[in-house]
Formats: structure tokens, C-alpha cells, sequence
């Protein structure tokens, strides 16, 4: 694929580090399954125009923290998406998840007075992202109703990703839920 095409799904920073990635025929034959299952009818999620977002919505720079969950949300409400591809947000339907209410008493219970994180109990994880923290889905898209269905699809972009790009950044990496195995797998 030509990186041109896609860059405007990554935030400048992440350009030199994931074109190499994008232009390759790993990413081709992701690509072109995602194309070939939308074409048969099949509802993934999220929007196309959010797979990459937590690349968007965090600087490379800024990496403080890598969060990595098992994939997004497959679930869809009024026919969209809830998953916005970023890891626990629901911001396009705004209809609040319960691990994303989970992860709120996760970060009220253990980690807010240590790590002074500034957070808000919002559908709309953003914030998070645009202060370091790198919301990761371990398969960045999924079929509806069926719960990480990508993620050996997208086996190949994680492999690079944390072997050739975020190897290097020193940011802690964060496995929730049942990711243990699958990054176990990926490196």
C-alpha cells in the first residue's frame, strides 16, 4: 500500500517509524482481507477511519505508557461501531462499556494517587492518549460479535511494532485482560 494514502491516520511522529510497515505485503494482505470481508457484508469494527487512531492520538514522542487489550469492542449499537480504535473507548456511540467502567475503578482503586493521573470517567478516552499513553488494541479491527477475530489478522503489524518501533521508546508496557498470551505470541 502507499503510505501516502494512509498517513493522515498517524499522528507525524509515527511516519518514518510504521511507512516501512505500511508498505509492505504483510500490511497488503491485511488490507485486503479487511476490503474482502466489508465486501461480503461483514460489520467490522471500528470505522476504518479510527484503525489507527490511538497512532493518531498519541505522539511517539509522548509515549509514557503502552496500555495493550485483547482488541476493540464487537459490538455495534444503531448500526455503528461502539469501538473507536482506541483501547476502551466508546466515543462514537457513546455508550459506556463495562470494561471501560472496570478500567475507571482499576485506576480509582490502584493507580491514581501513585501515578496523579488526570482522568475523567468518560466514554471518550482521548485524554489518556493525548498525555503519553499509548491506547493499544492487540488486533486493531474486529468482526461484530465475535471477540478477537482479528487479532492473528494483525499479528504481523504488532510483531514490527513492538520488535521494531516501540523496543526502543523504554515506555512500560501494560497487558489487560487476557493480551499475556497473545503478545507472548507476537514476540
Amino acid at each position: 500500500m502507499n503510505f501516502e494514502n494512509f498517513k493522515n491516520q498517524f499522528h507525524p511522529s509515527w511516519h518514518r517509524k510504521i511507512k516501512l510497515f505500511i508498505e509492505s505485503q504483510e500490511c497488503d494482505k491485511i488490507y485486503e482481507f479487511l476490503k474482502k470481508e466489508g465486501g461480503r457484508g461483514k460489520k467490522i469494527a471500528p470505522l476504518s477511519s479510527n484503525t489507527f487512531r490511538c497512532f493518531l492520538e498519541t505522539s511517539y514522542d509522548d509515549v509514557r505508557a503502552i496500555l495493550v487489550g485483547i482488541a476493540p469492542y464487537h459490538i455495534f449499537k444503531n448500526g455503528q461501531p461502539v469501538a473507536d480504535g482506541l483501547l476502551f473507548g466508546c466515543s462514537v456511540t457513546e455508550y459506556v462499556q463495562p470494561s471501560l467502567d472496570k478500567f475507571y475503578k482499576a485506576i480509582e482503586n490502584e493507580l491514581y494517587d501513585g501515578l496523579n493521573v488526570n482522568y475523567y470517567k468518560n466514554f471518550d478516552v482521548s485524554y489518556l492518549a493525548q498525555q503519553g499513553v499509548l491506547m493499544l488494541n492487540a488486533g486493531l479491527t474486529v468482526e461484530m460479535g465475535k471477540p478477537g477475530s482479528h487479532n492473528l489478522l494483525w499479528e504481523p503489524f504488532m510483531k514490527y511494532l513492538f520488535e521494531e518501533v516501540l523496543d526502543v521508546i523504554g515506555a512500560p508496557v501494560i497487558l489487560l485482560g487476557k493480551t499475556l498470551p497473545i503478545i507472548i505470541e507476537i514476540l
